[in-house]
């Protein structure tokens, strides 16, 4: 967790080399569009994805994450306990894949304040393509289920009257 004294491009790239990531998804925000944020992103062989801003349900994951986020934040205010804790047994929780973020970088369990056996902290190998399988898996499940209530359109043909209504959040 890092946070942002100024939401300008230079601070975020500062952030940004900290945590080196291969690939960003964003809803573009200014210091993402950025000519200097696009130049780092080149150097540092970063991978750039916007999906619509004016349409967040396209930024599902994101949108997820900030939400869980915002919500542990808040648990701990109201606790008074510490935040950072917090985020390392979220990073430590198995997800329904079967392993937790943590292991799936680092290839381990990692300690936290929950009692664990040792043998569970030994580096071993986390089969990417198993999880990759698995998430794909997941993906057709949701697709599936989210097809059974959804509408077929009619295909469009040039000349067709199109609107479009600006502004809607």
């Amino acid at each position: 967790m890092q946070k942002l004294s100024k939401t300008n491009s230079q601070t975020f790239i500062k952030v940004m080399k900290i945590f080196y990531m291969k690939k960003i998804v964003s809803g573009g925000a200014s210091y993402y569009t950025s000519q200097q944020f696009q130049e780092f992103a080149n150097e540092w062989d970063i991978h750039h994805v916007t999906s619509s801003a004016q349409y967040p349900q396209s930024n599902g994951l994101s949108e997820s994450c900030v939400k869980k986020a915002k919500k542990l934040l808040k648990k701990c205010k109201q606790d008074g306990s510490d935040p950072i804790i917090s985020l390392l047994e979220l990073r430590a929780t198995p997800m329904d894949i079967g392993y937790s973020p943590c292991e799936m970088m680092m290839g381990r369990k990692i300690r936290t304040f929950l009692s664990i056996a040792p043998s569970q902290l030994t580096p071993s190998t986390v089969l990417h393509s198993n999880i990759r399988s698995k998430l794909i898996s997941q993906k057709a499940d949701q697709k599936q289920k989210y097809d059974k209530h959804a509408k077929q359109l009619k295909p469009m043909n040039v000349g067709d009257n199109v609107r479009i209504q600006q502004g809607a959040v």
